[in-house]
């Protein structure tokens, strides 16, 4: 009886060298499995014999060389992984023949060139993940042929132009990434009505422009959208309005736009959400107290905005958040007390604001604190004593604001602290001398006349 190999599988078990050329001699071979390794040179031609093969995984290796087209004759390949090696050149037009192709992934390679227009052959295809390569042109509108494609991911790529029509009728699609491109035009105000399984979408770092769709109101499975750092116009969308708790976002990121308006207290009703960012537009009001009722919220950036009036208490009841930035706006009023109930916030900046009042020793109650930075504001008092309990302090700057009294002496027992900042206050009294204090380069103390270091 004869024995056939109908798989080999090799990952992860730190194998070097190059792939022999042997290996098409597995005639009946169905999986090649040779991922997490660290081998280099080229693929053998021979792999292109391989007439059963199924699955080929090669990722996370340190190949070179292009994609063999002859790959193609593998007509049965269901499964291609070459993701995070080093190939070059461009994605043979050849591979629209591998009809039974249900996912492919070359991300983190150098492949340059456009997408060919016989991917949209790619009947079976379901997952195509083409991101962190050097990909050109146009999106083909052929890709709108992959009625079966749950999952699009063209990141950190080269590719302009608008986004093809034919993309906004894919029903199927879960996930879409084409972020760090340079993508322009608008969106159609329906789109999430066109793609009503869409999860996440993410097209940040384009030049796409005009109003966030309308539909987005009705996206009642969207999870993940992420348009940072492109030219959206436009109001404040209402997301939450219309779903309100069957909402399922978990990430909204619309930083670095244009938008406008007030923050819609709906905003509230989106109570998965974990990561909020809205920072760098031209948002203005209040701070919605409604952001209480977002308990998973570990991450809210308001910074660079317009948002006027005081911080609503309502915020300290996050007792989720690891971060949290209001900065350069035009906040006022004081630093509540309230603050030391967010036991694990690792950031916390509220610079460059109009706030003021003294600053409570329940500050020393935030035990993650690495970072606190309260620059450029009008707080005065005494610098809390508190601080020094912070053990786990990195960064603080308490600079350009009216802060009197001395240099709180455990500061120099914080052994991580990197960086401290005192600079244009009214301090007096001496300067404690052991701990960051040694080191000029790390502590700026200047603009405080009644300071005196080593008298």
């Amino acid at each position: 009886m004869h024995q056939r190999v109908l798989m080999l599988n090799l990952g992860g078990y730190d194998l070097h060298g190059s792939i022999s050329p042997a290996v098409g001699n597995l005639s009946f071979l169905r999986i090649l499995e040779l991922s997490n390794n660290s081998f280099r040179g080229k693929i053998p031609q021979e792999v292109g014999l391989l007439v059963q093969l199924q699955t080929l995984r090669l990722g996370n290796n340190s190949l070179t060389g292009e994609i063999p087209t002859n790959l193609t004759g593998c007509s049965k390949l269901e499964s291609i992984d070459l993701s995070s090696n080093n190939f070059i050149g461009k994605l043979p037009n050849e591979i629209g023949s591998l009809r039974m192709l249900r996912d492919f992934s070359i991300v983190t390679n150098k492949i340059e060139g456009q997408i060919p227009p016989s991917i949209g052959n790619l009947s079976s295809l379901s997952y195509l993940v083409l991101g962190d390569n050097k990909l050109e042109g146009h999106i083909p509108q052929e890709i709108g042929h992959l009625r079966k494609l749950i999952f699009l991911d063209l990141y950190s790529n080269k590719l302009s132009g608008m986004l093809p029509s034919t993309l906004y009728n894919m029903s199927s699609l879960i996930t879409f990434s084409a972020s760090v491109n340079q993508f322009n035009g608008s969106l159609p105000s329906n789109i999430f009505h066109t793609l009503p399984n869409l999860q996440e979408f993410d097209i940040g770092g384009n030049q796409v422009s005009g109003p966030i769709p309308t539909s987005i109101t009705n996206a009642s499975v969207l999870r993940v959208f992420d348009i940072t750092g492109s030219h959206f116009v436009g109001k404040f969308p209402n997301v939450g309005k219309l779903c309100d708790l069957r909402l399922k976002m978990q990430k909204l990121e619309l930083g670095g736009n244009k938008l406008s308006g007030e923050i819609s207290p709906f905003i509230g009703n989106l109570s998965q959400l974990f990561f909020l960012y809205l920072g760098d537009n031209m948002l203005e009001g209040n701070i919605p107290p409604s952001l209480r009722k977002c308990q998973k919220l570990q991450y809210l950036n308001l910074s660079q905005n317009n948002l006027i009036g005081t911080i609503p208490s309502e915020v300290f009841s996050l007792f989720s958040l690891t971060s949290m930035d209001l900065s350069q706006n035009l906040l006022s009023g004081n630093l509540p007390g309230e603050v030391g109930r967010l036991k694990n916030i690792e950031e916390l900046d509220v610079s460059k604001n109009y706030l003021s009042g003294e600053i409570l020793g329940t500050i020393g109650e935030c035990m993650s604190l690495e970072y606190l930075n309260l620059q450029g504001n009008s707080f005065h008092g005494t610098i809390p004593s508190s601080l020094a309990s912070l053990r786990g302090l990195r960064g603080l700057d308490l600079s350009q604001n009216d802060f009197s009294g001395s240099i709180p002496e455990g500061l120099q027992d914080i052994s991580t602290l990197e960086y401290l900042n005192v600079s244009s206050n009214m301090l007096d009294g001496e300067v404690p001398t052991e701990g960051i204090f040694r080191n000029a380069s790390r502590f700026a103390m200047s603009g405080n006349r009644k300071l005196c270091a080593g008298c």
